[in-house]
């Protein structure tokens, strides 16, 4: 706040690490980094956006400063809000910068630079008048962050990770490969039946939405076990998107090669079960429209299922815009569509999630430094579009250079794991399903947002849910 000059000013950091919503009505202007906080203010109402359901129903989240509240918005990463008695003003103070040209050194020379960048970022972040671990998936990014933090600290560096009884989904023996290759304290607690259930709800009131990310009760869990060891976490989000580590990179490439014949193909598109094919059967060729579907949740015929009068174009005309005003080549502009996109949804997942323990997690990968470098990195460097061989060598291709200096081959070039939750099992608890009929259920057809006969059909087909792939 200013008083000299009657202004105060909200601002949120660059990549949008944390949330900041705004609310304004009437002369009333509310601000906070939870929406929950304005139902204090007898001025505000909690009302559903009709406008954004498109876009939620297809994607989990609102691609720009929208949300599900009604005249509740967020203020964008490298913005901030000037806020005077003769109005307000929302201005821009960074952007990802321009892509300029390479200078040279191949892709070891990207990833010395990758190097360098990432050790400084890792410094800063461990600066701390409070204990600082990390969180460990046993995947790449954090497992690299792990090891360049541990050997940054002068005590033994305490790791927090979650682990499953299924053996296909945890990465525990990862895990142990980190503290093979550094010393490091891994805390180890396995997420039950009992804490999914007991915290589902839990996890949705943190959020202040729907729990669009299952694994967000994961995070909660490590935030839970993580406090009495430590007070700061770092964690590799970002990664994936900086350096193009889905696969739906090299999707999109390979999509792209085939733009100039894709009228011939569009019926053997047409003719797939799916988010592509679903995207083609509604007419849509665009490039940026398929580089949307995917990150997709649902495609258009289920969406048109649960919302029937859903319709396509309102649920991409967001990203339309923000792929339309992404530059470079092709893969950058995919590249920046994430970061500008799928990105801040998952920061204010683990943000809500690591916040509702007093955890800060700290995302070295998201420097604004370390960013703007990556930006300069040729696209070739990063990810491919080939289609023979494993995809696991066409993604994160700078980053997985940059982690062999670590790790060997096996742990580098693994089969991405994601986070995934065993849902079928945690759905067939008798709980679970008693929660699902008795209130769940009859709350969706008593709103009338969707409908419920198909949510129904949806579920009894399930019996109880599947595993996911989150």
């Amino acid at each position: 706040a200013d008083l000299a000059k009657g202004e105060i000013i909200l601002a949120r950091d660059r990549m949008g690490i944390k949330p900041l919503y705004v609310w304004e009505s009437g002369g009333v202007l509310l601000f906070s980094s939870e929406v929950k906080s304005f139902l204090a203010h007898p001025a505000f109402k909690a009302e559903l956006e009709p406008d954004v359901l498109d876009e939620y129903l297809m994607f989990r989240y609102c691609a720009d400063e929208k949300t599900l509240f009604k005249g509740v918005r967020q203020i964008p990463p490298g913005h901030f809000l000037r806020i005077r008695p003769d109005g307000n003003v929302l201005e821009k103070y960074w952007s990802l910068p321009p892509r300029e040209a390479w200078p040279g050194g191949g892709e070891l020379g990207a990833a010395n630079g990758v190097v360098e960048h990432l050790k400084r970022s890792v410094g800063l972040r461990l600066i701390s008048d409070v204990t600082v671990g990390c969180q460990l998936s046993g995947g790449l990014d954090s497992s690299l962050l792990s090891v360049m933090a541990a050997r940054n600290t002068k005590s033994e560096l305490d790791a927090i990770s979650i682990t499953f009884e299924d053996p296909n989904l945890s990465e525990e023996k990862w895990m142990d490969r980190v503290r093979e290759v550094e010393p490091i304290t891994i805390h180890k607690f396995p997420l039950s039946d009992d804490y999914f259930f007991e915290n589902f709800g839990r996890a949705t009131w943190h959020l202040d939405q729907p729990l669009n990310h299952p694994n967000s009760v994961g995070i909660l869990k490590i935030a839970e076990m993580a406090k009495p060891l430590v007070t700061v976490l770092l964690s590799g989000e970002g990664a994936d998107e900086l350096f193009a580590g889905y696969s739906r990179f090299p999707a999109a490439l390979l999509l792209n090669g085939l733009a100039p014949v894709m009228p011939l193909l569009q019926p053997l598109f047409r003719a797939r079960v799916g988010r592509i094919g679903s995207f083609f059967s509604e007419g849509s060729m665009d490039i940026g429209d398929l580089v949307a579907a995917g990150s997709a949740f649902l495609w258009p015929d289920a969406c048109r299922a649960l919302r029937p009068e859903f319709k396509l174009d309102s649920a991409l005309a967001s990203r339309r815009d923000i792929f339309a005003r992404t530059e470079g080549d092709f893969l950058g502009r995919c590249v920046d569509y994430e970061l500008t996109t799928y990105l801040r949804d998952i920061l204010v997942r683990q943000d809500k999630m690591t916040m509702a323990h007093s955890i800060e997690a700290r995302v070295p990968y998201l420097d604004h430094e370390l960013v703007e470098y990556a930006r300069g990195i040729p696209s070739k460097y990063l990810a491919n579009s080939g289609v023979f061989g494993p995809p696991e060598r066409r993604t994160k291709k700078v980053l997985k250079q940059v982690a062999r200096s670590y790790f060997d081959d096996e742990f580098v070039y693994r089969k991405k794991s994601g986070f995934p939750l065993p849902l079928k099992s945690y759905f067939g608890d008798p709980r679970f399903k008693e929660l699902m009929e008795d209130r769940l259920l009859p709350g969706i057809r008593d709103r009338g947002v969707f409908e419920n006969k198909a949510v129904e059909k949806s579920w009894r087909m399930q019996n109880g849910g599947s595993d996911m792939d989150v």
